[in-house]
């Protein structure tokens, strides 16, 4: 939701050729109806790489699957960037990275507008 509205909007600004990636082929449709181009990536560190080719921005929108490991799956993928951008610095001329974290600990609120000031409900969090 995060990722389509951004790439949604960078692309409309006609200042930026927008990459989308997804693990899914069944994705692809998706991901595509709001980006220039989309990458299928596949598990581990090389897919970062893959990913990062060619890349100024980066925005993070990463989420674990349901029941998935919430530390793997954000500060692992951090982590990968991160490595990735500083062992090949000329390969990989990110210039920022923009990373968006779980809004998932206030559960569904219906389209409300959440912030940080917001009481998490009982039971949330990671």
């Amino acid at each position: 939701f995060v990722g389509s509205a951004v790439a949604k909007e960078l692309r409309s600004s006609k200042k930026y050729y927008v990459y989308g990636t997804t693990r899914s082929e069944e994705r692809v449709e998706v991901v595509g109806s709001c980006v220039d181009e989309v990458r299928v990536l596949g598990k581990g560190s090389d897919c970062i790489a893959e990913a990062l080719k060619g890349v100024s921005v980066v925005v993070v929108c990463v989420a674990p699957g349901r029941g998935g490991d919430y530390v793997a799956t954000y500060v692992g993928t951090a982590r990968a960037i991160v490595e990735t951008i500083q062992g090949a610095p000329k390969e990989y001329p990110v210039r920022h990275v923009v990373y968006t974290s779980s809004t998932g600990v206030y559960g569904d609120q219906g389209g409300k507008l959440v912030t940080e000031a917001d009481p998490v409900p009982e039971g949330g969090g990671p």
